[in-house]
């Protein structure tokens, strides 16, 4: 059977209560000091990751603008340079037009001008063919007249 015995369950207390404030004097207090420190290098590391978490979503969106205005200014850009080179082009026709107007002139001045020669010519041609049959008539007129005579 069980025997029990006052004084060692009682010296059996003393011993856990003196082990206590021992552990609670020495062991305790520095436990506690490593696991606050430890909890406070963790909070410390979380605040940190959610700091660098703010930055790389305020980078983010940062680049996101940035990526958008350049997108707008690449439009902008590329809607600038297609109106010039439709400028261009339009320019390019109405030069190339006027240019062919002008050869279309020079040429029908030409032709104008090869006409008037012809006419001119024509009607050099036909007044010396006229004076010729004129003098021709007349020799012939005055040979017939001093043979009727």
């Amino acid at each position: 059977m069980l025997h029990f015995n006052l004084w060692d369950i009682l010296f059996t207390i003393i011993n856990i209560l003196i082990l206590y404030a021992i552990f609670r004097k020495f062991l305790f207090g520095r436990v506690m000091d490593v696991i606050h420190k430890r909890d406070a290098m963790i909070k410390d590391q979380f605040d940190q990751a959610q700091k660098s978490t703010e930055e790389a979503d305020a980078m983010k969106e940062s680049y996101q603008k940035k990526l958008s205005e350049a997108d707008e200014e690449a439009n902008r850009i590329l809607a600038d340079a297609k109106t010039k080179a439709e400028e261009e082009r339009a320019r390019k026709l109405e030069e190339t037009q006027k240019e062919a107007q002008r050869y279309f002139d020079r040429e029908n001045a030409k032709i104008a001008a090869a006409q008037k020669k012809a006419e001119d010519d024509a009607k050099e041609q036909i007044a010396n063919l006229a004076v010729l049959a004129a003098q021709k008539i007349i020799e012939s007129g005055g040979a017939d007249d001093a043979g009727n005579s």
